[in-house]
């Protein structure tokens, strides 16, 4: 941000007032008028040197506005590449959870299918046994009466 101030006057073309400012008196004396002009450009001095030391503060503080806009882009450009890397491992697990939950679902439906074989192969072993039971039973009563005959 530049400051257009224009140029400045030489302390030559200064004009010395014809009345002092406070009291209103015309100023006669030489001297005086020296002093007052000598005063003024003191004053013009020291303003011109608070003006390059505001241009100076404006210019330091401009500078470390543009660095702190340009550090606060590369954070955002960090902070969504970091956004955007945790959606994506969130999809990739999440991915992963579901087909764990799939196999998992797949697993549970075999094991189910299983125990319902089991009970049923269970239920004829069972039956078998009771047939072998009656065989044998059987069996034992035709011996018995072949035994009489």
């Amino acid at each position: 941000a530049e400051w257009n101030l224009g140029p400045i006057s030489n302390n030559s073309s200064l004009i010395t007032p014809k009345t002092c400012r406070s009291c209103g008196q015309k100023i006669t004396s030489s001297s005086a008028q020296n002093h007052i002009r000598s005063s003024v450009e003191k004053q013009l001095e020291e303003a011109t040197k608070r003006i390059a030391q505001a241009q100076e503060s404006v210019s330091a503080a401009s500078e470390a506005l543009e660095k702190a806009v340009d550090r606060a882009r590369i954070d955002a450009a960090e902070v969504r590449d970091c956004m955007e890397l945790i959606r994506h491992k969130e999809k990739y697990h999440r991915d992963k959870t579901d087909s764990i939950r799939t196999k998992l679902k797949q697993a549970q439906d075999v094991q189910s299918k299983l125990s319902l074989d089991l009970a049923a192969y269970s239920k004829k072993a069972k039956q078998i046994a009771e047939v072998d039971l009656i065989i044998s039973k059987l069996r034992s009563d035709v011996e018995r009466v072949e035994d009489v005959f």
